[in-house]
């Protein structure tokens, strides 16, 4: 048995000296050479679809802080708001980072009333996003969907029938989606 380890440990110690020899293989980049690289600082942008809204930001490292402002949703014309924290999760590519964050939005919505007594529906809710980018020199385009659930929704349409009338979108579930693309500009790149 003495014999046995003697033996593997001079094959060892042999093959050693050659394994040394062999090129070392090729760098990858780590998590903090890409963090360094990514894009950081203030960032003003666009975003197309559910809402369509303008944006500002501020992303340092790994975490960044968004909030758009917006005309409404395809429910229709109105004012819409959200503002979400974000963190990057993982890369797909150096430049290709996966966010996922929490926020919450606020939507007033603006239809014509029916009446003039009529007060339009607002919503506050709480959203989760989930993104993925593109990042190139200062500019980076992404998509992102965000669902989310509404904890207020205003409870009367009309006040003809009193302060607590039964309005639709009160009898609708209160669960929502959003999708968007979007560009942003890096002031600081």
């Amino acid at each position: 048995m003495i014999r046995a380890a003697v033996s593997a440990a001079a094959i060892v110690a042999a093959v050693a000296p050659v394994r040394a020899d062999t090129p070392a293989p090729a760098t990858t980049i780590t998590e903090t050479e890409t963090s360094a690289a990514a894009q950081q600082g203030i960032a003003l942008g666009v975003e197309v679809g559910e809402p369509t809204s303008v944006t500002v930001g501020w992303w340092k490292g790994d975490l960044g802080v968004s909030a758009a402002v917006g005309s409404g949703t395809f429910e229709g014309v109105g004012l819409s708001f959200h503002a979400d924290a974000q963190l990057v999760v993982a890369r797909l590519a150096p430049k290709i980072p996966v966010r996922v964050g929490l926020g919450g939005r606020y939507y007033h919505h603006g239809y014509d009333a029916m009446s003039f007594d009529e007060v339009p529906d607002s919503h506050i809710g709480i959203r989760a996003s989930a993104a993925i980018a593109l990042e190139t020199g200062a500019i980076q385009l992404y998509a992102e969907v965000a669902p989310g659930v509404d904890v207020y929704r205003s409870a009367s349409c009309t006040l003809a029938s009193g302060a607590y009338s039964i309005c639709p979108h009160t009898q609708e579930l209160p669960f929502f989606v959003q999708l968007v693309v979007g560009a942003r500009w890096f002031l600081s790149n």
